[in-house]
């Protein structure tokens, strides 16, 4: 079944992918199926701009959103450190040239472009890139999280990262636009790993434990699309 597109109006796609919208799912036979996508508001219309789209990806709206990276995304169960005593990650050091080296590691992917018959396909606004007009950059909000994440550690150790001193221009606003946007991710994401206790017969009481197994994206798969797509 074709896929029909309407292209979100600059002033509506600024209101962000969770606005009011609704998406009709039309089949060979005519019938429509109205699913309306609510923020955090009343619920109430809010736009009348709409997105139509085969029946055959119904299912791709209930379970996730569209996303060219879809194809680099497996799954792993990883067990986290628990952050404390001898059970602390690499990144729990002090800053070091190392240190850095990891992070940019991290997210040092963040510019990617996609195919314009990918970009119809995202319920946002874009613009092409000047002087590319078939093609569309992106990046993928891991990379822009784990970024904003870095700019909180060095705003943390200033001392060390003077340019990072939240008393410059500019620097606060940052740091609350970074510190929103992992809340939203968070929130977003929701992560129901169960977080146990543990009896320590020293101290005579439970413990929380946070050393424990988590289903993980395999984030090296996902820094392999974006580069191929760099």
């Amino acid at each position: 079944m074709e896929m029909m597109y309407s292209k979100l109006t600059s002033e509506e796609g600024e209101r962000g992918v969770f606005d009011t919208r609704i998406i009709n799912f039309k089949d060979e036979g005519g019938l429509d199926e109205q699913i309306e996508l609510y923020d955090n508001h009343p619920r109430q219309l809010r736009g009348s701009t709409q997105l139509r789209i085969s029946s055959s990806c119904l299912g791709l709206f209930k379970g996730s959103l569209y996303s060219p990276a879809n194809e680099a995304v497996s799954y792993q169960h990883r067990k986290f450190f628990n952050g404390f005593g001898r059970n602390i990650s690499p990144f729990q050091v002090p800053p070091s040239k190392e240190l850095d080296e990891l992070w940019e590691d991290l997210h040092n992917f963040r510019i990617s472009r996609i195919p314009k018959s990918q970009a119809k396909l995202l319920p946002n606004v874009m613009e092409a890139i000047p002087g590319d007009e078939e093609h569309y950059a992106v990046e993928l909000n891991v990379f822009h999280e784990l970024h904003c994440l870095n700019r909180i550690r060095k705003t943390i150790y200033s001392e060390h990262y003077p340019d990072m001193r939240i008393s410059l221009p500019g620097k606060e606003i940052h740091m609350s636009h970074c510190l929103d946007s992992i809340r939203q991710s968070l929130v977003c994401s929701s992560d129901v790993s169960l977080i146990v206790w543990k009896w320590d017969e020293e101290a005579g009481q439970s413990f929380p434990r946070g050393n424990v197994v988590h289903r993980c994206r395999d984030l090296d798969r996902i820094k392999e699309w974006a580069l191929e797509n760099q």
